[in-house]
């Protein structure tokens, strides 16, 4: 999460599956919030998002990619 965090505050969004066996569970809570706090401390805090899909594994679920998408569209798209 440190290195992940010094990206900030450029856009980032993170998704991650509760049962991912390479991403424990409880190490993923504690990296985004390392992550959301140097977002914070940026003044940045819209720009870091994530999702944590309950019951999943290491996939790319439509939830997901929706997820994504949207985070997509909000920081790389132009504004009209």
């Amino acid at each position: 999460p440190d290195i992940a965090a010094l990206i900030a505050p450029r856009p980032l969004h993170m998704n991650f599956g509760e049962l991912d066996g390479g991403s424990p569970i409880d190490e993923v809570r504690n990296g985004v919030k390392i992550i959301a706090n140097n977002y914070a401390a940026k003044h940045a805090e819209t720009n870091f998002t994530y999702y944590i899909e309950e019951g999943s594994g290491h996939v790319l679920s439509p939830a997901m990619w929706d997820k994504t998408l949207s985070h997509f569209q909000r920081h790389l798209m132009p504004q009209q």
